[in-house]
């Protein structure tokens, strides 16, 4: 079954550690984009920096991972792939 391009769920992983003035501007940056089938997921990287209520407050549209430790950059990002419902081409 093809699905048109512009119905095709993205899904948008970021990956952070202790650099929330950097993911506020990726944030930004993704809800500026005309492609409105999106999720953004964000795997916080156990920052122990108050992120998760930073993004409830600021970006509720934001699933949001926190991990329990520090899994670095392949560990994280894995677990935001994991949990992203968009498809593979």
């Amino acid at each position: 079954m093809n699905t048109p391009p512009d119905s095709r769920l993205v899904s948008v992983v970021v990956l952070n550690y202790k650099r929330r003035d950097a993911l506020v501007r990726v944030l930004d940056s993704v809800r500026r984009q005309d492609y409105t089938q999106r999720e953004i997921i964000v795997v916080d990287n156990d920052s122990r920096d108050d992120i998760g209520e930073f993004i409830r407050s600021h970006s509720p549209e934001v699933e949001l991972i926190e991990l329990k430790e520090n899994l670095g950059a392949c560990g994280g990002r894995n677990a935001g792939i994991t949990r992203a419902r968009g498809r593979s081409l």
